[in-house]
Formats: structure tokens, C-alpha cells, sequence
């Protein structure tokens, strides 16, 4: 028997289903319906008001006179920035992210009997699912690393290191009691956090390649134009132009509407992810030549001390 070989909708589907599996299990599934609440939502954004409360905390009182503490938090913050910007777009753009995604499954739906757009679309849709594979594996084996890499140097040489630096107020993190539950709140905040950037991450990748396809599709609407204007043998020539051309316009609307609505959509958010990660690449930066240069000059003074 022959095997039939999956569609590129059927797949585009399938690697999404994920995605939205993931973003159900969190109450923020805002892709396949308009985001409303409910308890796992209501939980979701308790939990990531709770860690922007803790964070600042850390700031402003736990390590006011810590450079380098106030400084991992402050980088740690910018993954809540960057959190905390995907609710509030997928809240305020409640209405308009559905719509968004069924115009990306239209464009699949529309070259179904074309197999040139079906060729087209299956090789986006290989990019696609590659690129999806990539980014999952690699933040979540980061992930990963983050939160268990401390706890087995715990059990190997009994050294207390927390997997990022946001510390429970009250609560002495030297402790074996107060280890033990500042472990245990990080952990709880990775088991969500990176399983709803990841999974909300790939459907934006979805977004940008359904652009270059609807590029690449017009592309072949207008070479099969330029073929019927050169042909001399076609009755009711200036019919099947016309029809053309009107075709093709609607296809560059529909694509220009599709393009400002998620500008519409992203563009603040993308702007509030790019400034987060910008500074936390500063701040790390900094942090880095205050260590290097502290290091620098204790070894002059020790230096200096030998020679004196």
C-alpha cells in the first residue's frame, strides 16, 4: 500500500497542536479562541505578579548594597518583563491573535489544489518545523541545566547555588530550610515560564515565515501574469488578464493586512522584549568588567604589598 504523504496544512497543524497544548495547560491558550478568564489563567498571572513583587524586593531591600546580587536579579527580572509583556498583548489583542492565526491557516487552505503552492508550502513548512525543534531543544535543555545543574553540585559538594537570583523575602537562602524553599519557589517558576515563552515563540515564527510564503506565493501569481500577457493564442485574453490582476491584488491586500495586523499586534511587546534583553546584556556586560577590574586590582595590591 502506498503511503500518502502528510499535507503542509495537516503538519502546520500538528507541530502548532503543541504549542497550544502547552498554552492550555497554562489558561493562556489565546491562539485557537479569544483569551478569557479562568482559574489556570488566574494562577498564572498571580504567580508572575508574585515573582515582579519578589524581584523588585530583592532590589530595592535584600541586596541594596550587593552589586553583584542586585544585578542578577535585576537580569532575572527582564525574563518577567518579557513574560509579563506576552500576557498583557495576548489580553489586550484578545480578539484580534485568533483572527491572526486563522489568516495564517488561510494561506495554507488557499493552494490546496496549486501544486506549486503546495511544494512551496511544504518546504516552509519543513523550516518551520526545524526551526521549532531547535529553539524547544535548546531553551529547554537550558532550562533544564538551570534547575537541576545547582542541585546535584548540592548533593556533590554540598555548595548552595540557587538556579537564578530571585530570593523569598524572610527567608535566610544559607539555611538548609531556607535553601530548600528558595529551590523550591525557583523550580516551581521554571516549570511554567519557559514551557509558555517557548510554545507563544514558536507561533511568532509561524507568523514571520507565513509572510515570505504569501511573498513567495505572489511571486508565482505574477509569473503566471507575465505568461498569459505574453501568450498571442488565448481567446478572451484581455478577460483572463483582468481576472488576473484582480486576484492578484486581492492577495497583496489581503497580505498588507496581515502584516499590519501584527504590527499592530507585536509591536509594543516586541519593543518591551528588545529593550529587556538589550539591558540584560548590558548588565551582564557591566557586571563583567566590575568583576574583571575588582580582580585586576586586588592582584596590584597584592602585588604591590609583595614588593613593599
Amino acid at each position: 500500500m502506498a503511503v500518502v504523504s502528510e499535507s503542509p496544512i495537516d503538519r502546520f497543524d500538528r507541530i502548532l497542536s503543541w504549542q497550544y497544548h502547552i498554552l492550555r495547560m497554562l489558561g493562556m491558550d489565546a491562539f485557537t479562541k479569544r483569551l478569557t478568564l479562568n482559574p489556570l489563567s488566574v494562577t498564572i498571572m498571580t504567580m508572575a505578579g508574585l515573582f515582579m513583587v519578589v524581584s523588585f524586593y530583592d532590589v530595592l531591600v535584600l541586596f541594596r548594597d550587593d552589586l553583584f546580587g542586585k544585578s542578577f536579579v535585576m537580569a532575572t527580572i527582564c525574563f518577567g518583563f518579557i513574560g509579563w509583556g506576552r500576557i498583557v498583548g495576548a489580553w489586550a489583542y484578545r480578539s484580534d491573535v485568533p483572527k491572526l492565526m486563522q489568516m495564517a491557516r488561510d494561506t495554507y487552505l488557499s493552494g490546496v489544489n496549486d501544486e506549486r503552492q503546495i511544494a512551496l508550502l511544504r518546504w516552509y513548512t519543513e523550516i518551520f518545523w526545524r526551526g521549532v525543534m531547535l529553539y524547544t531543544m535548546m531553551f529547554l535543555f537550558g532550562a533544564i541545566m538551570a534547575s537541576f545543574g545547582p542541585a546535584l553540585l548540592y548533593l556533590y559538594n554540598g555548595e548552595k547555588i540557587l538556579p537564578f537570583g530571585v530570593y523569598l523575602p524572610f527567608v535566610d537562602p544559607n539555611s538548609g530550610t531556607g535553601y530548600e524553599l528558595n529551590y523550591l519557589y525557583q523550580m516551581s517558576c521554571i516549570l511554567w515560564t519557559p514551557p509558555g515563552l517557548t510554545a507563544t515563540q514558536n507561533i511568532y515564527f509561524a507568523f514571520i515565515l507565513n509572510i515570505c510564503i504569501q511573498y513567495d506565493v505572489l511571486q508565482l501569481h505574477l509569473a503566471d501574469l507575465d505568461v498569459l500577457v505574453q501568450r498571442t493564442d488565448l481567446e478572451g485574453k484581455d478577460d483572463a488578464v483582468r481576472a488576473k490582476l484582480c486576484d492578484i491584488i486581492v492577495r497583496q491586500r489581503r497580505l498588507e493586512q496581515f502584516v499590519q495586523s501584527i504590527e499592530q499586534v507585536y509591536s509594543k511587546q516586541a519593543f518591551v522584549e528588545v529593550l529587556s534583553l538589550t539591558f540584560q546584556l548590558v548588565l551582564t556586560l557591566y557586571v563583567l568588567r566590575a568583576v574583571s577590574c575588582s580582580s585586576f586590582n586586588t592582584k596590584q595590591f597584592q602585588l604591590y604589598s609583595k614588593t613593599s
